[in-house]
């Protein structure tokens, strides 16, 4: 599939502009955002604070208004009467307060209050307050005012909270409180006046995080911000740590309906412990970043559309003379071939510099067609004096070809050679794998009697303990043996030592054999004075019994490990076979039971000679294995040795072989080269008419006369 010229610019300029652009707004929204959001964040903030400084300069009005009021002469008599009107006056001149009420020391507390919904001043229910805080904190503490956390108002039954101030006579006495109360409804409209942004709103919680302000009133008096979690709240409670801390900040949180706002908060200084919030959307207060980046990637954009028009515009520029180019090109390859043509495009650009390079190559092609006629008149005289000389070539062939053929017949001797070496070194091969494998079959032998002599030694130890635990009338069995064993010298060596070692295992295991029968012997005797000595020699009999079948176990092991000696002997004597000049020496095991002292130690030292003289097997075992793995990995060598050999032979008879085939090749290829000399013959008057259809050829070219 062609691609223009015009789409390959787009794309190398708009792939590029458009991973430039979108590299820019990335940038862009980083450092915008690194940038704008602090200022954002700390304006807000400080909105909030003064948010915070407004709210506490209303609620510092409130108290002044209710001081002035508890300071009056009128109020110092403390007659309700007298002062229900003027407070009634007072109220409808501050709708923000919803009830003054006068506070005896017992408690009671008259009021008048505002009619919810209207503008009526009616007197509300006696109460008892004698139980609130701010009454308690005023009348039995030191404090003159009090503003209270939200309560619910005992005459009215609404969200109130309550300013309270204590009345005194002349001489400081203090007589009651006069407090007002203003609805939580109030400061709610109130906070919710405070905004940042258009959908920004302001909230109010008291010092044990419950909320008292909020344009949702669902959540006043409901909502902790420390249990906030439970209401679907994220990152609230957290924030609402920080906001009880008393310190100005700010943190992220997510509204139950999945909406992000950022909060910014800052303590109410006149309070008891309320902190303002001022909770904003997090995408309108980073609606301006997005502004700003959307503004970027619209420029791009744009930007992007005038490089496309502009690259349209170029390249239409550059394409025409190019397709013209491409045309007089097309005429001269399907036309008469009139090299005389030139295109003539003069400009002082690249497509000018093209138009002369073509130019120049359709000099050059003329200056060949010129070449190539005068070439072809030079091949006519080469043809005719190559028929001359292929006469003289092909009796050179022929003399080649016998030398050829007396090459061949030497390498079919030398092939035949080659071939019976390499059957007799495979000859060798086997039968050192043969030997290889009697070893393994020795080894596996010699495991075996290895095995057999262990679980014998297992036996007598067995029967060793039991005679321990009765020390009193058994002894410890003595042995001693002794093996010797030299270096093996090569091979052959190894395989001599072996056969010596199996004959001293042999005799070891007649020895073996003699204690066993010795042992019974005792056993007998032991059992006979058992009898003679009555129930005093009762627990010996039954030692005599146990020594007994060990020595008949014994016995049954001898056997056993007689006839595994016995299959040994004959696969050594089938290896010494394969090496006849294998010498070995084997140090025959001697051993000897010392005389017995009385009954009791008879025993003992025959089973210690047992013991050691079964040891000195399994060690002699252990020494015929380690002798016949050292000939096993000997053996190993010399059949990686002589597979060598053979991987050698069989490269040399391939390579025999390979000179075979190329001497017959090379026969065959000398008379095929007797052929091709006689076929040049007749070719070249062929390529005599072949020149002159080549020479019609290139006179279709018009070119200048030369």
């Amino acid at each position: 599939m062609k691609t223009s010229i015009r789409s390959k610019l787009l794309a190398l300029l708009l792939i590029p502009v458009a991973a430039i652009s979108i590299g820019v707004a990335f940038i862009s929204y980083v450092q915008i955002r690194n940038t704008v959001e602090p200022i954002i964040f700390n304006l807000s903030q400080e909105i909030a604070n003064q948010a915070a400084q407004v709210v506490d300069q209303w609620l510092i009005g409130l108290i002044k208004e209710v001081r002035a009021q508890a300071e009056r002469n009128a109020t110092r008599t403390m007659d309700w009467g007298n002062l229900k009107d003027y407070l009634s006056d007072r109220l409808r001149d501050r709708p923000e307060f919803e009830m003054f009420f006068l506070a005896y020391p017992d408690g009671t507390a008259p009021n008048i209050y505002r009619k919810a919904g209207s503008a009526d001043i009616v007197s509300g229910a006696t109460a008892n307050i004698a139980d609130r805080a701010y009454f308690q904190a005023i009348m039995q503490g030191k404090d003159s005012y009090a503003l209270s956390n939200p309560v619910i108002s005992k005459s009215t039954q609404q969200k109130i909270f309550v300013i309270a101030h204590e009345i005194k006579d002349m001489q400081g006495k203090k007589l009651g409180i006069l407090g007002g109360t203003v609805l939580l409804d109030t400061i709610s409209k109130l906070a919710a006046e405070i905004k940042i942004g258009k959908n920004g709103y302001g909230w109010i919680v008291d010092g044990a995080g419950q909320v008292v302000a909020h344009p949702n009133q669902d959540l006043v008096m409901k909502l902790n911000v420390l249990e906030s979690g439970k209401a679907g709240f994220k990152g609230l409670e957290e924030a609402g740590k920080l906001m009880l801390s008393k310190k100005p900040g700010t943190a992220r949180i997510l509204r139950p309906d999945g909406e992000a706002e950022q909060l910014f908060f800052a303590p109410i200084p006149s309070s008891p412990g309320w902190v303002l919030g001022v909770a904003v959307p997090l995408s309108q207060l980073m609606e301006r970043v997005f502004y700003l980046l959307r503004t970027v990637i619209i420029v791009f954009v744009a930007l992007a559309g005038i490089i496309a028009l502009l690259v349209l515009w170029v390249s239409g520029l550059i394409v025409r003379p190019i397709r013209q180019t491409a045309a007089i090109a097309k005429d001269l390859a399907e036309g008469a071939g009139d090299l005389t043509i030139r295109l003539g495009v003069n400009s002082q650009d690249e497509l000018g510099e093209m138009s002369e390079r073509f130019d120049t190559f359709l000099d050059h092609l003329e200056s060949l067609v010129q070449n190539i006629r005068q070439a072809v008149r030079k091949l006519k005289q080469i043809g005719e004096d190559l028929a001359s000389n292929m006469t003289e070539t092909s009796a050179a062939v022929t003399e080649i070809a016998a030398n050829i053929e007396s090459v061949k017949n030497q390498v079919v001797n030398q092939s035949a050679g080659v071939t019976e070496t390499l059957a007799t070194v495979e000859q060798i091969n086997r039968n050192i794998e043969s030997f290889n494998r009697l070893i393994e079959s020795q080894a596996a032998s010699i495991t075996q009697a290895s095995s057999a002599i262990e679980e014998m030694v297992a036996n007598i130890r067995s029967v060793h303990s039991t005679v321990e635990r009765n020390k009193e009338n058994i002894e410890h069995l003595l042995s001693a043996s002794g093996v010797g064993k030299d270096r093996l010298r090569g091979l052959v060596d190894f395989v001599q030592k072996i056969s010596s070692a199996s004959e001293g295992m042999i005799e070891a295991n007649r020895v073996i054999m003699n204690i066993a029968q010795q042992t019974n012997l005792l056993s007998m005797n032991a059992a006979i004075e058992a009898a003679h000595a009555g129930e005093a020699g009762a627990g010996f009999s039954v030692v005599a019994q146990e020594i007994r079948k060990l020595a008949e176990n014994a016995g049954d092991q001898a056997k056993a490990i007689s006839r595994v000696l016995n299959d040994v002997r004959k696969l050594i004597t089938e290896a010494v076979s394969y090496a006849q000049d294998a010498e070995s020496k084997y140090e025959e095991v001697l051993g000897g039971v010392t005389k017995v002292r009385d009954q009791e130690q008879e025993i003992r030292n025959a089973m210690e000679e047992q013991s050691a003289g079964s040891s000195q097997v399994l060690q002699a075992i252990q020494q015929i294995n380690e002798i016949t793995s050292e000939i096993k990995n000997g053996s190993s060598e010399i059949l990686l040795g002589s597979k060598t050999i053979l991987e050698e032979m069989h490269r040399l008879s391939d390579i025999t072989r390979q000179i075979n085939q190329s001497s017959q090749e090379m026969a065959a290829g000398a008379a095929q080269i007797n052929t091709a000399v006689a076929h040049v013959r007749d070719t070249s008057e062929v390529s005599r008419e072949t020149i002159e259809s080549v020479d019609a050829l290139v006179g279709r070219f018009k070119v200048r006369e030369e």
